[in-house]
């Protein structure tokens, strides 16, 4: 009877004998069995099978089975019913492609029957480059390197962000326990901390100086310093003294009241005073005008008159004994010869005679209306705006007599280049001549302007008055 076959089993195996008969001797030889399991490659056909027979020793064709186990424990193939010849070989071809150990086993016969014989036909499906324990070794290092890297790369992160905060709040801490360290901390001696740009420098130096800076009450702050803080704000408008201060909304409430009130009463003094300011400033006018055109004379006769550029050339140029002129041609227009004056004189002289007869009448019909209302506009306004149109003629005549002094004081007094001197003469601010001749003829003067102009006037008084 064969080891694997119980005491009542009728059928046995050669290769159950054989296992048993070399487990038995490799036991009494004290050696530990090991089965190494045949080995295939992915693909390949896989026949599972072995002789069976009697207690006879007589082949026997009683059906077998088979049941096969993936490498994950599920079941690939159940108790299947083998093939069996003549000869007692009982037999089953598997084939698979994945890879590992196939746990197998062969049963004959039954239990009820008491015949009953398992046998083990685990085999492995391998590659023929399957890697070595070396790859294996080294593969597995290096992955698990990486990941011991990453993870412990994440934990010390982690831990340095951590640590610090753990360590203070942790429920007991003490310095004591490092004998006088804390001691000799605040037993430091203020001499012994000379590093520059260190903490305990700047202890020191400072600290004293700060705290004996804080005095009771206003904590050591001048009222000179709390007025120039840069950000200074009030958080009402309450007064000790009692009321409160303005606020914009007050202000601008009351300037729009104000303003109406002032606009009011400007509007009515304006309207009271406009008919006779026209005449006034008429008779202030006049005066002005004749101290303006005095201005030129003024400028000329001033003691001082000089360009502050370096140069004299535009001085020269007008200071020169003889400076006339071509012709009569300007940029627009030209200016007036005598001939033109004079003949002008005749011309007007035709035409006075013509309306002189119409003008008489105009002006007599008119005459009475103009002086009453003149004289009404004249006779209300003249108390009050006589005396401001003199003390502001007063100040006016002294701004004006001063205006020849201040053109030679200004700052600068120049000709703005010497590539454009023709036209810096021309553009130049006060222009005279020494005379009034031509290369032809001659320019009309102000005497000539003057003796025409009174000419004139005569003439029209004389053709009014008939």
């Amino acid at each position: 009877m064969s080891p694997q076959l119980s005491q009542k089993s009728k059928y046995w195996s050669k290769r159950a004998w054989l296992t048993g008969l070399t487990a038995l001797v490799l036991c009494s030889a004290g050696a530990i069995p090991v089965l190494a399991y045949t080995t295939y490659a992915p693909g390949q056909t896989v026949t599972l099978g072995d002789f069976v027979y009697d207690d006879d020793a007589l082949a026997t064709t009683t059906d077998c089975t088979i049941t096969i186990m993936a490498p994950n424990g599920a079941t690939e193939v159940a108790a299947t019913l083998m093939t069996a010849d003549a000869n007692g070989w009982h037999h089953f071809d598997y084939s698979t492609t994945s890879q590992g150990t196939f746990p197998s086993q062969m049963a004959c016969g039954s239990t009820p029957r008491g015949d009953l014989v398992n046998e083990d036909r685990t085999f492995v499906i391998a590659t023929s480059s399957a890697p070595t324990t070396a790859d294996i070794t080294t593969a597995v290092a290096a992955n698990i390197n990486a990941h011991t890297d990453t993870t412990v790369g994440n934990a010390s992160s982690s831990l340095f962000a951590l640590l610090p905060g753990s360590i203070w709040s942790f429920g007991s801490r003490t310095l004591t326990s490092f004998g006088t360290l804390a001691a000799d901390v605040w037993n430091v001696a203020t001499s012994t901390m000379t590093t520059s740009g260190s903490i305990g420098k700047q202890l020191a130096l400072n600290v004293d100086a700060m705290i004996s800076g804080i005095t009771g009450g206003g904590g050591g702050a001048t009222a000179a310093q709390i007025w120039a803080y840069a950000t200074r704000t009030l958080s009402g408008g309450a007064l000790d003294s009692g009321g409160t201060l303005a606020l914009q909304s007050d202000v601008t409430t009351a300037s729009s009241s104000l303003g109406a009130v002032i606009n009011g009463n400007t509007n009515s003094a304006v309207l009271n005073a406009s008919t006779s300011i026209g005449s006034l400033i008429g008779n202030a006018s006049t005066s002005l005008s004749a101290q303006i055109l005095n201005i030129p004379a003024l400028v000329w006769a001033s003691a001082t008159r000089t360009l502050t550029s370096g140069t004299t050339i535009a001085a020269d140029i007008w200071a020169a004994t003889t400076r006339t002129l071509t012709s009569a041609g300007l940029n627009s227009g030209s200016l007036a010869l005598q001939s033109d004056v004079t003949g002008e004189t005749t011309n007007i002289n035709a035409h006075t005679d013509i309306a002189s007869s119409s003008l008489g009448t105009a002006v007599t019909n008119s005459q009475t209306a103009i002086n009453s209302n003149t004289n009404s506009a004249v006779l209300n306004s003249s108390t009050s705006i006589g005396s401001l149109i003199g003390n502001a003629s007063t100040s006016l005549s002294a701004q004006i007599l001063n205006i020849p002094a201040l053109v030679w004081a200004n700052g600068t007094r120049s000709l703005t280049t010497f590539g454009t001197l023709a036209a810096d003469v021309w553009i130049n601010g006060t222009r005279t001549l020494t005379g009034a001749g031509l290369s032809s003829g001659s320019l009309a003067t102000l005497s000539d302007v003057q003796n025409a102009s009174s000419s004139v006037v005569a003439l029209v008084n004389a053709n009014t008055n008939s």
